[in-house]
């Protein structure tokens, strides 16, 4: 997930001052708004979670926060990377980005894959219950 992350910066920021965007003003401008949402969204993310918030699988067992906007979302921090991801390649959109891009979506939606079996083998039957009332990415149920 580190290499990820990284390489999407890297390989990002060169194809920003690289290669130039041939897209509209309008859709760039529409980047724009979904990136203040994507960040708007991982800020009340962590802020909901208090201090229950860890990078990674943790070892020790925290709470699970069904509440706020983990009500609408079982990993609001990821849609806000999603969305951020989304915004930059409608900002500065090029293929290297967008492949880039794409790739660490994969790579999020991989790393919450193994986050769901860790919650599972942490909380079990509440979990569950968690799971069948909100949906992973955006929604409930």
């Amino acid at each position: 997930m580190s290499a990820a992350t990284v390489l999407t910066f890297v390989v990002g920021a060169i194809s920003i001052f690289e290669v130039k965007s041939f897209l509209r003003t309008e859709i760039r401008m529409t980047g724009i708004v979904i990136g203040i949402c994507a960040v708007l969204l991982f800020a009340l993310a962590t802020i909901t979670m208090k201090n229950s918030w860890r990078v990674g699988i943790p070892e020790e067992k925290t709470a699970l926060i069904t509440e706020g906007i983990y009500k609408w979302s079982r990993n609001p921090a990821f849609v806000g990377f999603d969305l951020l991801y989304a915004s930059i390649c409608l900002i500065f959109f090029n293929i290297p980005l967008l492949c880039v891009s794409a790739w660490a979506a994969v790579m999020l939606h991989l790393q919450i894959l193994q986050e769901e079996k860790h919650m599972y083998k942490m909380f079990g039957q509440e979990y569950e219950e968690y799971k069948k009332h909100t949906l992973r990415y955006l929604g409930r149920r």
